[in-house]
């Protein structure tokens, strides 16, 4: 907008500045009228291309920049009158890849702020969005409701929950493994998750918990998994 706000003005005040030469020198010669409006033209020309670039260049990567959850926001805040559960389902999926039933979310009414939509999210479907967003650049990948929510190439720690949220597995990734030489979790991790109630699973590969009571595991508990997980990562892994 600020862009198309300097171009309107450069090419209004070059008109101008024709209208004005041409007032004054009609007596001249037509050589200099040409040379006013030449530079009416390269006034108008130069906005141009700054309009281009701000378009190509800065709005792209001001776009990368934006978290997630700031991605979320502005999209929701472009919507104009109510907001339904189906506008909230594909804008959700776009950005962090979850398919939610419109149907089970069940919103139909005025536009609510970003952070309001992600608490309703949570209570609907038991998906913390700004728990997600969190993760973008922590070296966890994350499977969860059947999906996952995020996994990248170079991440060191994967954490599995199964249906239902009831237990919860921590493992290191191929990654990891091929950086370190190590093929098992760092001997801090192991520690903090076992005063968190982990135990070793040969099977898994590495540190299962599951919930007792036979429920999701608490997000309490879910966040002090993964940051127990971010610490180590942080001190001992962050040139990885």
């Amino acid at each position: 907008m600020v862009a198309l706000f300097i171009v309107f003005n450069v090419v209004m005040f070059s008109f101008l500045i024709v209208d004005v030469f041409y007032k004054k020198i009609q007596w001249r010669q037509k050589a200099k009228i040409r040379l006013v409006l030449a530079c009416a033209i390269g006034l108008w020309g130069f906005s141009l291309i700054f309009l281009l670039e701000y378009i190509v260049l800065i709005t792209p990567q001001r776009m990368v920049q934006m978290t997630k959850v700031e991605l979320m926001d502005t999209q929701l805040a472009s919507y104009e009158g109510k907001l339904n559960s189906s506008e909230i389902c594909r804008v959700v999926e776009e950005i962090f890849g979850f398919n939610l039933d419109p149907a089970q979310l069940g919103y139909n009414g005025d536009p609510i702020s970003g952070a309001d939509i992600r608490k309703l999210i949570n209570q609907k479907f038991g998906v913390n969005l700004d728990g997600v967003a969190s993760l973008e650049k922590a070296k966890i990948s994350l499977y969860s409701k059947g999906q996952w929510v995020v996994r990248n190439e170079h991440d060191l720690i994967t954490v599995l929950t199964g249906t239902g949220d009831v237990d919860v597995k921590v493992l290191p990734t191929a990654y990891f493994m091929e950086q370190t030489g190590i093929q098992e979790l760092p001997n801090e991790l192991q520690q903090s998750l076992t005063s968190l109630g982990y135990s070793y699973d040969e099977e898994v590969g590495g540190y299962y918990y599951s919930n007792p009571s036979g429920k999701a595991v608490p997000d309490a508990f879910k966040g002090q998994t993964i940051g127990a997980i971010v610490q180590v990562i942080q001190q001992r892994y962050s040139d990885l």
